[in-house]
């Protein structure tokens, strides 16, 4: 918020008590934002831990949609801290695309390419998505990255990812894998 005053810091939990000590953190740390609770709807057979993650995008969507009057949502996944200068960064890279997606260091499998880790999403994509994933009694889960490039194509928006960026990506142990901004080979397009 140094860098940009008119912006704000929404999270979102599925824990009611919870909200009081968020909302006390913020008001410590002078920072201007808002704590949302919300429910998670998923199907009686589902395992998947992706549902919250879910669940949380869908109703942070909801409250700048329709509380605010914010033109773009920028996602920083909460093990992540990155270049301070994002905001400026992803909208510049944006240019007339929907979305922009900076890469980061993935924890298992290298470097992600997509992913909503650190997004910056437009107020006119958010209206013609909705934060979803599927989970197929067997197991198999189709995760909200993947499901929002299928909605984005299927409602001709545009989608652009690459490393844009300075990331780092957070372990439980306090660990940290970093990325630099760098371009991406015409293969990796």
């Amino acid at each position: 918020q140094n860098n940009y005053p008119s912006s704000e810091l929404v999270l979102a939990t599925i824990e009611k008590d919870y909200i009081d000590e968020l909302n006390g953190k913020l008001d410590y740390w002078e920072i201007k934002g808002r704590v949302l609770h919300y429910e998670m709807t998923k199907p009686i057979y589902a395992l998947s831990w992706i549902w919250n993650v879910v669940c949380g995008r869908e109703a942070i969507r909801q409250y700048i949609l329709y509380k605010t009057e914010a033109s773009h949502l920028l996602f920083i996944d909460s093990d992540m801290t990155c270049d301070p200068a994002v905001v400026n960064i992803l909208i510049k890279k944006a240019g007339n695309y929907d979305v922009v997606a900076s890469g980061y260091p993935g924890r298992q499998y290298g470097m992600i390419t997509g992913g909503l880790g650190c997004s910056l999403i437009s107020r006119h994509a958010l209206q013609k998505i909705k934060f979803r994933c599927y989970e197929f009694s067997r197991g198999r889960v189709v995760v909200e990255g993947e499901v929002l490039e299928i909605d984005l194509f299927s409602n001709r928006l545009k989608y652009k990812r690459g490393y844009f960026v300075a990331i780092d990506h957070y372990h439980s142990d306090g660990t940290a894998k970093h990325i630099e901004p760098h371009p991406v080979s015409l293969f990796r397009k």
